[in-house]
């Protein structure tokens, strides 16, 4: 799950005016999530990362009503934005999508605004199911 903490590395560090520390506890959660989970669990790892994401930023657990209402909702969002593409899977398509939507999020329910990437997928030609022209980031 090294891509998850990466992609979420990216915007912890666009956060850190939120003053936590937010990298060592991505990574105890990443670890958490095994590859594979999109097709065997129907939930693809970064978009339950973003989620996780979420989770960190607010300071949500089991018990809290808000932030984990927020964490919950942000996991939706990614998975919506993944799954309304379809499969096969693409893993960097995928944390593209969750990276947009985590933004998109944070910016309205935290007042944060983080840098959004203009994306353009180099790697179609790397990869046997890339899904070409039905890719938002498809040269």
């Amino acid at each position: 799950m090294l891509l998850i903490i990466v992609v979420f590395g990216k915007l912890f560090l666009q956060c850190r005016k939120l003053n936590i520390r937010l990298i060592p506890q991505s990574l105890n959660r990443g670890k958490a999530v095994p590859g594979g989970v999109c097709g065997f669990w129907g939930a693809c790892g970064v978009g339950i990362s973003a989620g996780v994401f979420i989770s960190i930023i607010s300071g949500a657990t089991p018990l809290k009503n808000e932030s984990w209402g927020l964490a919950n909702k942000m996991t939706f969002k990614a998975l919506d934005a993944i799954g309304s593409i379809g499969g096969p899977r693409c893993c960097k398509r995928d944390s593209y999508m969750a990276i947009i939507s985590a933004i998109d999020y944070v910016a309205e329910n935290f007042n944060i605004q983080m840098e959004k990437p203009v994306i353009k997928c180099i790697h179609s030609g790397k990869n046997n199911q890339c899904i070409k022209e039905r890719c938002p980031f498809h040269e």
